[in-house]
């Protein structure tokens, strides 16, 4: 039976044209990819050259003020990762902002300013710590608060 399905042409060879229209669809991803591995490579090394001019001329890509927030921020998500309290994280941060504040030759910021930091900071990482959406404010009104009130005191 089957030699007479063969000899009728029904189990014959795929059509070259089908194995076509299913190969050049994979040419075609493979082709997109390269091109877009390679816009990004190029998009890369603008950047890098970029700030590698900017070096070159003695700019800073941030200011101290703004080092010295990222490092409290640092240290304040990692004091909260290794199951550290709130409060005592948040006392760490300030410290560590205020430390790194008096070493910027430009005066620091005012104790009202240094608590709108440390708040921000503190509840980033807090919800960081949580595995939740950054957004949420009471934490940051709380350590703000507490912060305003030592510093009237």
């Amino acid at each position: 039976m089957r030699d007479g399905i063969r000899a009728r042409g029904l189990l014959a060879r795929p059509i070259p044209l089908i194995v076509r229209e299913v190969t050049l669809p994979l040419a075609r991803i493979v082709f997109t990819s390269l091109l877009l591995l390679l816009a990004q490579a190029v998009a890369t090394a603008d950047v890098c050259m970029v700030r590698a001019g900017d070096a070159r001329r003695g700019l800073r890509p941030q200011t101290c003020a703004m080092d010295c927030e990222q490092q409290a921020e640092a240290l304040g998500e990692t004091c909260l990762d290794g199951d550290g309290d709130p409060p005592g994280c948040e006392a760490l941060a300030r410290d560590a902002l205020d430390n790194c504040l008096g070493g910027c030759g430009a005066p620091g910021p005012t104790c009202a300013e240094t608590c709108a930091i440390v708040a921000r900071a503190g509840d980033e990482a807090e919800l960081l710590a949580h595995h939740e959406k950054l957004g949420g404010t009471t934490h940051s009104r709380r350590l703000l608060r507490r912060c305003v009130r030592r510093c009237t005191a």
